[in-house]
């Protein structure tokens, strides 16, 4: 294999190549097992920012492991790329890395926020051979090695380097990833129809190829937009960055959306919504208890291995911010047979599974597939003229480590919420309220995945 034929890689880098100079700070990270003169990459990642990125665990090197974080300028970032996947042993740190043959499969996708602020992070994966098949023979020792040097597990340390991606599936994988080049500020908002913007762009970069695009929802669904260039912004330099604000008056009562490009390419966009005009009176319920959404925030994003019970409470309570009609039933003794949870839509009913840990992600699966099997052809459904039934299976877990779980999930035709999905559910309730609407958005986020990145998150290359 030459450079000639990885077009996936061409390609990936052709869609950053008018603001890659912006990567100033870029690194690859690597854990790689020690054969021969060389070392065999386990997973590495070559990550672009325009940015300073933050720090990982220093270098590490043992009788048959190495792992390092290595700087590397965004414009060798390329030569890099090819040069490992042409087998070419490539100097990182003093030491001769290699990668495994790739296997043919590689995933380009976009990888953005759950927040009302979202970066939009390029990335391209590209699998090598099954880790099984490779690991086998080295796979007491390095678990041996990594615990005599203070970490719980081989996967653990590969965490700790960044590259908890790379540990999804059952291949190994090295992973490019190029940031945005232009950051919408958190402190960003809308206040009394007054919209206060601000943005950074990476220095070496041009404002006038700096838009952005604006569009104005009102309570009434009418909606306005408006495309404003760089040059209209007000700019001023700090720290060594071009910091741009906005200000201006939005129509009344009105949902902002935020979406920044470079060179006409999408790097960030932001929702900002005046939760005093137009508030979610379900929200207002849940806070009149102590803590209220605070307290439900931390049950649904970082519930402990033992906190199923909570978890699913939360999720219940999520479901009626948002809208949904519900109840919980799995908790009931004598039902507990049934799902966790059941809501009603519409015409719809969602049969919907929690679990705070995937331990057997295809039991726990097939368990709802068949439930939601049984429903439909049971007599009680049958006798609601019109009505559907469909899964959904919630998992507080970062979307990246799920993968198996999404591609049973969607070849099933289950829906599989994540804690970025969570996440955003809770933004989604400072002022939504419509469960229609709710289950339209996540089912079109995975539409949108699936149409790039196929079934299961990879298209093949030949």
């Amino acid at each position: 294999m030459n450079a000639r034929q990885h077009p996936d890689v061409t390609r990936f880098f052709d869609s950053i190549a008018r603001w890659q100079s912006a990567y100033e700070h870029s690194r690859l990270s690597f854990v790689a097992v020690r054969l021969h003169d060389s070392f065999q990459i386990l997973a590495a990642e070559l990550h672009l920012s325009a940015w300073p990125l933050a720090s990982t665990s220093s270098s590490i090197e043992t009788a048959t492991l190495v792992a390092d974080s290595v700087p590397y300028q965004g414009m060798r970032a390329k030569q890099l790329v090819d040069d490992l996947l042409d087998r070419v042993p490539v100097n990182a740190g003093g030491r001769l890395l290699d990668l495994i043959a790739p296997s043919g499969s590689s995933s380009a996708y976009f990888q953005t926020g759950s927040e009302i602020v979202e970066p939009r992070q390029h990335r391209l994966s590209i699998s090598g051979e099954g880790r099984w098949n490779f690991l086998q023979k080295y796979d007491d020792q390095l678990e041996e090695e990594s615990r005599a040097i203070g970490f719980d597990s081989l996967r653990q340390l590969i965490a700790e380097f960044g590259l908890a991606n790379a540990q999804s599936g059952d291949a190994l994988r090295f992973d490019i990833v190029a940031d945005p080049v232009i950051k919408i500020s958190r402190s960003s908002r809308l206040r009394n129809r007054v919209l206060d913007l601000e943005l950074e762009l990476a220095p070496s970069l041009d404002i006038s190829e700096l838009t952005l695009a604006m569009s104005y929802q009102s309570q009434g669904g009418k909606t306005t937009r408006q495309v404003l260039a760089g040059t209209e912004l007000t700019w001023r330099e700090e720290d060594s960055v071009r910091v741009g604000t906005l200000q201006q008056k939005v129509p009344e009562n009105s949902i902002v959306q935020c979406r920044a490009l470079f060179c006409g390419r999408m790097q960030a966009q932001c929702k900002q919504i005046d939760a005093a005009a137009l508030p979610n009176q379900r929200r207002r319920v849940v806070q009149l208890a102590t803590l209220g959404v605070e307290q439900l925030s931390k049950h649904l994003l970082a519930p402990t291995r033992k906190d199923q019970d909570h978890f699913e409470a939360a999720v219940t309570v999520l479901l009626y911010m948002l809208g949904f009609d519900s109840v919980r039933v799995g908790g009931v003794k004598g039902l507990s047979d049934a799902s966790d949870i059941i809501s009603i839509v519409g015409s719809e009913v969602l049969l919907i599974e929690c679990t705070t840990e995937v331990l057997d992600p295809k039991g726990k699966l097939n368990k709802l597939i068949d439930r939601v099997r049984a429903v439909r052809e049971g007599t009680m459904v049958s006798q609601w003229d019109g009505t559907t039934v469909s899964g959904v299976i919630v998992v507080p877990q970062p979307r990246a480590d799920l993968q198996a779980l999404e591609k049973l999930a969607a070849a099933n035709s289950v829906l599989l919420l994540s804690r970025e999905d969570l996440a955003a559910a809770l933004e989604r309730t400072l002022l939504h309220s419509s469960a229609e609407e709710t289950l339209a958005l996540w089912r079109r986020s995975r539409l949108d995945e699936l149409l790039v990145n196929g079934l299961g998150g990879t298209w093949k290359t030949e």
